[in-house]
């Protein structure tokens, strides 16, 4: 599957979906609480099937996120437009998150996945890797993360 760039170009809307994501406690900590995951917040596909069944009968806002983004599952598209009101799967769609499927069924197109205090946007493992695949946040990167010294700084400026 070939994504369509995403439409950065609605900042608005990117923050209402921030501001939604926030509101319905998607965070690494929530979707490890809520999977059982422990350490880890990507899935294996192979855990996939065991993951969905944890959150069988929870139609609720962290549920239907965890589904669509992180498990890369389909959700009903009245649950999203639910859990994500306003901006519902039409504003998803303009943003080039994700598409519809028959039968009243949505798509990710991208993977949504919490990292610290951002959500970092990327290409489904399946698509094309070439010079415009957007990986997501790997294991390695966040060993690096977590072992880098940070220091408070004054600001530089620029004459």
């Amino acid at each position: 599957m070939t994504a369509a760039p995403l439409a950065v170009e609605r900042r608005e809307e990117i923050a209402s979906l921030g501001e939604l994501l926030a509101a319905a406690g998607y965070t690494g900590p929530a979707i490890q609480e809520r999977l059982g995951t422990a350490n880890e917040l990507l899935a294996r596909p192979a855990d996939a099937p065991a993951h969905l069944k944890r959150l069988e009968g929870d139609d609720g806002a962290l549920a239907t996120l965890i589904r669509l983004f992180v498990l890369l599952a389909s959700a009903a598209e009245e649950d999203v437009d639910r859990v994500l009101a306003p901006l519902g799967t039409a504003g998803l769609e303009r943003l080039g998150l994700v598409s519809r499927r028959d039968a009243g069924r949505v798509v990710a197109a991208i993977r949504l996945i919490p990292h610290d205090t951002f959500v970092i946007a990327s290409d489904l493992s399946e698509t094309k890797a070439d010079g415009e695949h957007v990986p997501g946040v790997q294991r390695p990167s966040n060993t690096l993360a977590n072992l880098t010294v940070r220091s408070r700084s004054r600001r530089s400026t620029v004459p």
